[in-house]
């Protein structure tokens, strides 16, 4: 007899397929659970009554359980919990579970959508030979009137046609009737005004607000045949309103990105008609960049642009270059510095100026290139910037110079730029394989913001150097002490060149990084010794440390985890006190490692005994103690 798959799972089993908090929500759904049956391959299915009626089946697949719900919800959910934990209580008082047979289970699921049509049209499948059939039993003069009318309302049917029985149907609305077509582009043109006023937003008191969201098929289907027609011109002038008003709509609406694909796609033939249409080369560069530029939710990535950079030459370029670098000339002087978390607001210009800059570069005038970036640097501050495009042209005497102008004047007003600038000084110094200099800003930059992570960094620097030994007790001795190694006499590394600041007021000994660095380095004894010493503040690093002592230092580890469950059931909350069955359960299994099983169900009681008042703790205690038990035992 085959062996049931299910009656094997344990509470455990269950907790580490949905998570302890779907655990608990599927709990509570088991009478909601309805017409539960079993497929002939243990499929378990079921109606489950939430939000909706969703329909849920669960099966056992390379020996874990799997799960289809109708619910939004993505992984295993609180449905699929209930659906198996209703089964083992029928299981376990031994009622019959009915049995469903494969063409009611297929219909079940095909009903609620979780079985794919192989046609578009649900419930309906398409018979050549019923069609054929169909259309030779029609008079030609009904197929030909039909046709018509079909291809008149679709015209993108017409390319189907074998190319011999295909003329010029076409008709260019504008060469033969120009008031018609004037009066169709007015038409799209309010339509594309109508669409856009709309919002996207649950404010039902605004009558331009819409839950549903704005449409623009009908717009995209038009530009599609104003591109089909060859009315470029008017394409390309419609996408430009279209993309100006869509970029403020998407700014003011709050939906899922819905109306930036909408956009997007009717985008595509405008910039196509931009391709056919938009003047020379150079044009159609600058008039895409504008465009770019404007695009402050990414609407055009993905599409082709109307130029390929290939098509442009030298001369091409220059006349890109000259085009952007009048834009920076006519763009109103900054009467003051704007700024805002040590950023310039002024990211267009910066834009602006990167595509000067590329133009100029590939016309082949990186020397013109890099005079424009230095007379931007009051406008911009793009010195790190200016820095890479002389690193990336091997320009290191220059490069090192900006890093540490740049350094020079943005180090009192914005830090963020100024360590930047220090990064770029370091990039000169390794490109230039001067170990001792780069292995020397890593040591500041340690200084700035100790941790482990600087640590391995500078040790990593000093590789190049073979000082590292050197260099290690004074990184130390400062995460010790404080004690700044700039001006020690034993110091084995250059100055930085450039002057940091003093670093920012931090509590010395600095204890987690001193016992991560012992632990990174297999000193686990010091990792405890400073552990233990009697100092002011929470060890952050203590969870880390009892995982690496494990095995040395048993009983550190234990302390840590006691220390952590009664940090937990502290804050008196239901969440903690599931939190805290984590550590309480790798207490039970040290304790098993070590010999020293007996101690954890005394340990167990004396949390009861002082935490008794709080039976939400209780609950969490009594299902660690039947969590590694079939469910079908209780």
């Amino acid at each position: 007899m085959k062996e049931n798959p299910y009656r094997q799972l344990s509470w455990d089993d269950l907790s580490r397929w949905s998570g302890q908090d779907i655990l608990d929500r599927g709990k509570c759904y088991r009478n909601r659970v309805t017409d539960l049956s079993i497929g002939r391959d243990d499929r378990l299915v079921a109606a489950v009554e939430g939000r909706d009626h969703y329909l849920t089946q669960v099966w056992t697949e390379d020996g874990g359980l799997r799960h289809q719900c109708t619910c939004p919800y993505w992984g295993p959910c609180k449905h699929a919990v209930a659906v198996v934990l209703v089964y083992l209580e029928q299981v376990g008082s031994e009622k019959p579970v009915p049995e469903i047979a494969p063409e009611e289970l297929e219909a079940a699921l095909e009903a609620y959508g979780l079985v794919d049509r192989p046609d578009d049209v649900p419930g309906f499948r398409v018979d050549p030979a019923r069609i054929r059939a169909a259309l030779e039993a029609m008079p030609a003069k009904e197929i030909i009137e039909w046709a018509t009318n079909t291809i008149t309302g679709h015209p993108e049917l017409w390319d189907n046609l074998p190319p011999g029985f295909r003329p010029d149907a076409l008709v260019d609305e504008e060469s033969e009737n120009p008031e018609t077509a004037k009066k169709r582009i007015a038409r799209i043109r309010q339509e594309i005004r109508r669409v856009a006023r709309e919002r996207f937003a649950h404010d039902y008191w605004d009558r331009h607000y819409h839950e549903d969201g704005p449409d623009y098929s009908s717009i995209e289907a038009q530009f599609e045949d104003l591109l089909v027609a060859g009315h470029t011109g008017a394409l390309i002038e419609l996408g430009g309103e279209l993309f100006t008003l869509g970029n403020e709509q998407i700014d003011e609406s709050c939906d899922e990105g819905e109306i930036a694909f909408q956009i997007t796609d009717c985008m595509k033939p405008v910039l196509e008609a931009i391709r056919i249409d938009g003047g020379p080369v150079p044009e159609r560069r600058v008039r895409y960049w504008d465009m770019v530029l404007e695009d402050g939710f990414g609407l055009l990535d993905g599409i082709p642009p109307p130029v390929d950079e290939g098509e442009l030459n030298r001369a091409d370029w220059l006349r890109v270059g000259k085009e952007f670098m009048g834009r920076l000339d006519s763009h109103p002087d900054r009467k003051k510095k704007d700024m805002v978390d040590g950023q310039y607001r002024d990211h267009r210009r910066n834009r602006v100026l990167d595509r000067a800059v590329k133009s100029l570069v590939n016309a082949g005038d990186n020397d013109r290139a890099v005079e424009l970036m230095v007379s931007e640097l009051p406008h911009c501050g793009n010195h790190i910037r200016l820095v890479d495009h002389l690193l990336e042209s091997g320009d290191h005497k220059r490069a090192r110079y900006w890093a540490m102008e740049g350094f020079r004047r943005t180090a009192a007003q914005d830090s963020h730029a100024a360590l930047g600038l220090a990064k770029k000084l370091q990039e000169v110094a390794i490109q230039q394989k001067d170990w001792p200099q780069a292995a020397a800003l890593e040591a500041e930059f340690f200084f700035m913001n100790p941790g482990i992570g600087r640590y391995r960094e500078v040790r990593k620097a000093c590789k190049e150097s073979g000082n590292w030994e050197k260099v290690r007790p004074f990184l130390l001795r400062y995460l010790e002490t404080g004690y700044l190694v700039r001006s020690d006499a034993g110091w084995p590394l250059p100055g930085p060149g450039i002057g940091f600041p003093k670093p920012r007021y931090r509590r010395f000994p600095d204890r987690d990084s001193l016992i991560s660095a012992a632990l990174d380095e297999g000193r686990p004894d010091d990792a405890v010794d400073w552990y233990r010493k009697d100092l002011p503040g929470e060890v952050s690093v203590s969870m880390s440390l009892a995982g690496a002592v494990r095995n040395t230092h048993p009983d550190v580890t234990l302390e840590i985890w006691k220390n952590r469950i009664e940090s937990l059931i502290g804050t008196v909350k239901p969440k903690a006190y599931r939190e805290a069955i984590g550590p309480l359960w790798e207490v039970q299994s040290l304790l098993q490692e070590t010999g020293r099983g007996e101690e954890y169900p005394a340990y167990v009681a004396e949390l009861r005994e002082r935490h008794g008042g709080k039976p939400r703790l209780m609950e969490e205690l009594d299902f660690l103690e039947r969590k590694h038990r079939k469910i079908l035992d209780g």
